[in-house]
């Protein structure tokens, strides 16, 4: 599994109502059910560093995640695992 993955499942068992965000560099991914909710506010992508169906903000977090938190959301971010973490 890729670090992004695991990251993004392991935040969302332990804060099953929020939306997670994992940072990876200057980029925010998100995954699965949490696209949803996101993609009203900001365009997204599809495909990303060969995740399929995850969304990125790119360098605008600044804009976005104030409009999450303003809409009632609860928003977590977490950083993504290195894969050195897995040997």
């Amino acid at each position: 599994m890729n670090g992004i993955v695991i990251a993004h499942n392991q935040c969302q068992e332990r804060f099953p109502d929020a939306l997670i965000l994992v940072r990876d560099g200057d980029d925010y991914v998100s995954l699965h059910k949490d696209m949803a909710k996101i993609g009203s506010f900001t365009p997204i992508e599809i495909d990303y560093k060969g995740i399929k169906g995850c969304f990125r903000f790119q360098e605008c977090i600044d804009i976005f995640l104030p409009r999450l938190v303003r809409n009632g959301y609860r928003v977590g971010i977490c950083e993504k695992y290195d894969n050195q973490q897995f040997s």
